[in-house]
């Protein structure tokens, strides 16, 4: 197909097709070879992709909301006492006759963010638990900071981070697997137990079914699924083990349960297991197997979905499966796939395909748990962060927005080790509440803690910060009920039979305050939470031209705003024969930009070669002049009242005038640095020539 008008046709809209896996000569005019921090967003509109800030940066005082600070220092212990005390797991006070005499810290670095899970409660109370390779955490998200929960587990530091927690929950219990430890388990705000200071403890009755460990973990229709597991000392891959319905920790078969165990193939590994309508569905090796309830003695169906005995079309990196409600997405050996109930086979998306090119041409193979990725409803978008050759952590993301009205993919020149949607509980606990409401003082409260009185939470983080104080003062002579008082049994106490609260009381500062009172909080929509491989950090994604990184992480941590490069890349614009040269003489591009102080600027470079090439990694050399920038900012200083008077337009598109002729143009679009945030609705270079036009 061939174009010979010197006013060749503008690419509009700029969502085009992402095509980093055809040969250069193949990229259509109007798709791009690459994109990178550009996102679609509703009506076809291409804009420079958001940066993040700091999680919960809306908070202040601003304290360790982000896990800057891991607690290495709250990594505490007590040696068992000599005897050892047959009850001393259940020791709460600390130090204890039941324990040793000495507090020890166990030595441990900060490590990578390899798991994010959000846990509700039955009465509706959120927490985010985060995870190291070592370490589990749980969010105190309305004291802005953290606590240790579990330390002692994960074996020797891994420098390859392989090595990563996965947790599933039921009722009030979150189970926790990594492969090797034992699983374990949390309860809701379970506090410090026993000598080794840890808030969770074994699965109780595993033991009794003689399983030590398991790879994976899923929560099913109120039943905790488990995958990978060794039982009995023998390593069993293919073999699925489920507790009871809402019991998770009771896991032996019998008349009142439905605990038990179903084997999948021989020669099978389970990956995953995610569900997907009515159904489960379990990815292994060389397979899907669909999981159907079904009642009665047998409880589960399991039924073969797909199978191929070399793992062709199967999920490859266990870590980068999702939902997107009606389909699931995962990475295999050669590509991205798709699959649901309706299709015989995982297919791979056509142009999900074409874009993922240059994440497997540059793909480690070798740390197979650590590509990981996670759908986020709100942005309708899918976010593969990948680890490149070289790294052996997530350097590099392809993101797709899967959206019906868009269908687009971008890359983010950034890599992320573990991700979450997850709406932070502010409400306020307990002792901020009494503090707030003047019912006690900070040094009382200390005073109670110190003499163990008061059971605050042990291993917590300190806050970096005092916050705001009360502008009340306690008082103590203030009354619960009454000043009056009466004789009961020889005591004096307050006379609580008087029909009302006396004024200035403590239960007249109650009246007409309930716990649904207390608790309610807007239904807001969940922020996109992601853990930062370059600064170990947890990152919100924010309507903002910069990225947020932490350069300090003791304290309050230190802060500074970077900047990133968006880049809008074509594929060879060729002329229709070997011979035939095009002449590229203006390129306008038409925007509309943020309002601010000082307008961004984005920059356009020409490229010429003789030999169709791939401006991403060219094999033959292509010559690029860069072109005067262009202001992101309205093209006109006048009001719309001076432009009716002048009979002007307000409006003028931006361009660039210039002469270039060769055999292969390519056009790149920059915006770097911060700021800049800008949305592009049209691209329309003047081309003399016939213009060959693959894939039109």
């Amino acid at each position: 197909m061939s174009c010979k008008s010197k006013s060749s046709p503008p690419i509009e809209p700029l969502v085009g097709l992402l095509d980093t896996r055809s040969l250069p000569a193949d990229v259509g005019y109007g798709s791009w070879r690459m994109r990178q921090n550009m996102a679609a967003v509703p009506m076809n509109k291409l804009c420079r992709r958001n940066g993040w800030r700091k999680f919960l940066y809306t908070e202040s005082p601003y304290q360790n909301h982000d896990l800057h600070d891991q607690l290495l220092s709250k990594l505490t212990y007590y040696d068992e006492a000599t005897p050892e005390d047959a009850n001393s797991d259940e020791v709460q006070s600390y130090p204890s006759s039941q324990c040793g005499t000495t507090l020890r810290t166990r030595t441990q670095a900060r490590q990578p963010i390899t798991m994010l899970f959000e846990a509700v409660a039955t009465n509706g109370a959120r927490r985010l638990l985060a995870g190291t390779q070592n370490r589990l955490y749980v969010q105190r998200a309305s004291k802005g900071n953290w606590q240790v929960i579990s330390d002692a587990l994960g074996g020797t530091a891994q420098t390859s981070f392989e090595k990563r927690w996965k947790a599933a929950q039921v009722n009030d219990a979150v189970v926790f697997v990594n492969g090797s430890d034992a699983p374990i388990y949390w309860s809701f705000d379970q506090p410090i137990l026993g000598c080794d200071m840890q808030a969770t403890a074994p699965v109780p009755t595993l033991d009794d079914i003689g399983l030590t460990t398991a790879a994976v973990v899923y929560a099913w229709k109120g039943i905790i699924f488990l995958g990978d597991v060794e039982m009995d000392a023998e390593r069993v891959r293919h073999r699925v083990v489920w507790s009871g319905v809402n019991r998770p920790l009771s896991w032996v078969p019998g008349d009142d349960t439905i605990a038990g165990y179903q084997d999948l193939d021989y020669g099978e590994r389970i990956l995953r297991m995610l569900e997907l309508g009515d159904f489960m569905l379990i990815y292994t090796t060389k397979g899907i197997w669909q999981v159907s309830y079904v009642g009665g003695d047998q409880v589960f169906q399991f039924t073969r979905k797909y199978y191929n005995d070399a793992g062709d079309q199967c999920l490859a990196y266990p870590n980068t499966l999702v939902s997107i409600g009606d389909s699931h997405l995962y990475m295999g050996r050669d590509g991205i796939y798709e699959f649901n109930q309706y299709l015989p086979y995982p297919e791979r998306p056509k142009w999900i395909h074409a874009a993922s090119g240059y994440m497997y041409a540059n793909l480690n193979t070798s740390v197979c748990e650590n590509h990981v990725a996670h759908y986020d409803a709100i942005l309708d978008e899918v976010w593969f962060s990948f680890v490149r050759t070289g790294s052996t952590l997530p350097d590099y993301t392809l993101v797709l927005n899967v959206s019906d009205d868009a269908k687009c993919a971008d890359y983010v020149d950034h890599g992320f080790t573990a991700f979450c949607t997850h709406n932070a509980d502010l409400r306020p606990d307990i002792d901020k509440w009494v503090l707030t409401n003047c019912i006690c003082s900070q040094s009382e409260l200390n005073t109670l803690d110190a003499a163990g009185d008061l059971q605050l939470p042990k291993k917590e983080g300190t806050n970096c910060t005092a916050s705001a104080s009360a502008t009340c003062t306690p008082d103590p002579t203030m009354p619960l009920w009454s000043s009056d008082t009466m004789d009961l049994d020889g005591r004096t106490i307050e006379n609580y039979f008087a029909p009302l609260p006396e004024a200035g009381s403590f239960c007249d500062t109650l009246t007409g305050l309930n716990l649904p009172e207390l608790c309610k909080e807007c239904d807001e929509s969940p922020p996109f939470v992601m853990a930062s491989a370059q600064d170990y950090c947890l990152k919100e994604y924010a309507d903002v031209g910069y990225r947020e990184r932490c350069t300090a992480f003791t304290a309050c941590g230190a802060y500074t705003q970077v900047g990133y490069t968006s880049m809008l890349t074509s594929g060879p614009i060729r002329g229709k024969t070997p011979d035939e040269e095009l002449k590229l003489s203006s390129v306008g591009i038409q925007f509309q930009a943020e309002a601010t102080t000082v307008p961004s600027s984005i920059v356009l470079s020409v490229g010429l070669s003789g030999t169709a090439t791939d401006p991403n990694n060219p094999g033959c050399p292509i010559r690029w002049r860069e072109l005067s920038s262009r202001s992101l900012a309205c093209s006109s200083s006048k009001t719309a009242a001076q432009h009716e008077a002048a009979g002007t337009t307000p409006f003028s598109q931006e361009a660039w005038q210039m002469m270039f002729q060769s055999r292969n143009i390519y056009l790149k679009f920059t915006i770097s640095g911060t700021g800049g945030l800008a949305c592009f609705s049209q691209i329309a270079p003047t081309i003399e020539g016939r213009m060959l036009q693959p894939n039109a």
